[in-house]
């Protein structure tokens, strides 16, 4: 089994700009299959410093499809992924995108690209949009299907040591650090990271990874015919567990910053609701504090800075900072 799957922090490092020859691959893809480009829909910036994929909307002959390119090479690419995915996959209701074509990097080639259908579906929670209790909860009933029959054999294998949080996190620091908005991380801030972070090092040095899905955000689960399709499966990796239970949590948030704080504030309220009433997060309360505490710390060290308004990021900053505490106290 290959180890390791990509890492957009480890990529930020390496420099990759496919922006830079984006109409030179789009040429190409259309020499190839005759693709007729409709738009971009999304481009993977690592953290404001180049655009490491992107995606994009168009036909071939008739058919409607959708084209990823993907820049970074992980040792196991994504439609490789795919298929160890399915072939462990037990679910009725959740599946990968069907694969269309593929055309792997050549030699020198910065890139490779995925054809794959045009899944018109809709989302269970939008990002940006306040959410309703039904949503959420649906949101997490489908969450337990994947926990329950998704997750059945692991294609990757597993890391000879423990995840040493402080080492990934330094990364994060670096990059925050190169970012701009920077300064609004002020030195009380860097205390309360810095003690968390040592805090969760502590804590996950003793604790098993787990294989899961490593990027299960509101955009990667999309109802669509009568079932749910699962995206981002280039992300599939080891890490401390649940992981997977609360990603989507804190990059939901930060994308609903603009609304007041009596709004987002319901939102916690009724997410961790949510996510603390998981078979899971019931056996595993530790861990599932533990998980929380660490994505509202990535949060306020960077994530933060996806914010648009500086506004916005101050008032982001209180609400992440408060829940930081709180957390932490329940773990003392």
């Amino acid at each position: 089994m290959k180890q390791k799957a990509i890492s957009p922090v480890d990529d930020y490092f390496k420099k990759i700009d496919l922006e830079k020859k984006e109409d030179e691959i789009i040429k190409s893809i259309g020499f190839k299959t005759g693709f007729v480009l409709k738009e971009i829909i999304y481009k993977s910036r690592y953290f404001t410093k180049g655009v490491g994929a992107f995606v994009m909307k168009g036909k071939i002959k008739e058919e409607k499809v959708v084209i990823k390119v993907q820049g970074p090479k992980p040792e196991i690419n994504e439609i490789d992924m795919i298929k160890n995915f399915e072939k462990q996959n037990k679910s009725k209701l959740i599946r990968a995108p069907r694969i269309i074509k593929y055309f792997p990097r050549k030699i020198g080639q910065e890139w490779e690209v995925i054809v794959m259908e045009d899944v018109k579906g809709k989302k269970i929670i939008e990002s940006g949009k306040l959410a309703s209790k039904r949503q959420i909860k649906e949101f997490f009933d489908v969450w337990e299907e994947y926990k329950k029959n998704c997750v059945n054999k692991a294609w990757l294998s597993r890391p000879e040591k423990n995840i040493s949080y402080f080492s990934s996190f330094s990364k994060l620091v670096k990059i925050r650090e190169d970012s701009e908005g920077k300064e609004l991380i002020k030195v009380e801030d860097e205390k309360l990271i810095k003690k968390t972070v040592l805090f969760l090092d502590r804590k996950f040095k003793k604790i098993e990874p787990v294989f899961l899905h490593g990027h299960l955000s509101c955009h990667d689960l999309i109802k669509f015919k009568g079932k749910v399709v699962i995206f981002s499966n280039l992300f599939w990796k080891y890490r401390w567990p649940l992981y997977d239970l609360v990603f989507a949590y804190e990059w939901y948030l930060l994308s609903i910053a603009h609304e007041n704080i009596e709004k987002i504030k319901k939102q916690i309220e009724w997410w961790k609701e949510a996510m603390s009433n998981t078979k899971e997060a019931k056996k595993q309360n530790e861990n599932y504090q533990l998980a929380l505490l660490e994505r509202m710390t990535v949060a306020l060290n960077l994530d933060i800075l996806m914010v648009p308004e500086i506004k916005d990021r101050k008032k982001m900053k209180g609400i992440l900072v408060e829940e930081i505490k709180r957390t932490r106290k329940l773990l003392d």
